[in-house]
């Protein structure tokens, strides 16, 4: 009896835990900043998703926090890149309570042009929970 009463409590504990808040579908999200792949992670051609949660208190500012996705090694400077231009934006709302959301950003690397510059950067917002920067990969440089 004891233990099923230690299982009821502890699947109440993380049901809450995973519970969000009151949606933030009042607030209007304005990016400030733009996302920078890393030259170590374009030079290893890596590419992934990295979820976070925002949480935005009723003065309107915000905190992140990982989620999920790739974070050991060279992926933390992906995580903290995408943090950071998270950590720029801006919520405007005339009023609200506090809440919370969760946003995905992808790191992508698309094939080299031969007529393309190597500083090719593309940012597409498709709405505040996703964002996707792309590369292109470096070409191959040949001395004589």
């Amino acid at each position: 009896m004891r233990g099923l009463l230690i299982a009821v409590f502890f699947s109440f504990i993380s049901a809450a835990a995973t519970a969000q808040g009151p949606s933030c579908d009042n607030i209007h999200v304005v990016d400030t900043r733009i996302p920078i792949f890393p030259p170590i992670a374009r030079a290893a051609h890596l590419q992934t998703s990295i979820t976070f949660t925002v949480r935005i208190s009723k003065d309107g500012k915000s905190t992140i926090s990982y989620k999920s996705g790739p974070n050991q090694g060279v992926y933390a400077t992906l995580v903290n890149n995408a943090k950071d231009f998270l950590e720029g934006r801006e919520h405007q709302s005339d009023h609200h309570e506090a809440c919370d959301y969760e946003t995905t950003v992808e790191f992508r690397t698309i094939p080299a042009q031969a007529e393309s510059p190597n500083n090719f950067q593309q940012l597409t917002i498709v709405n505040e929970h996703y964002a996707r920067l792309d590369v292109l990969d470096y070409k191959p440089t040949v001395n004589y």
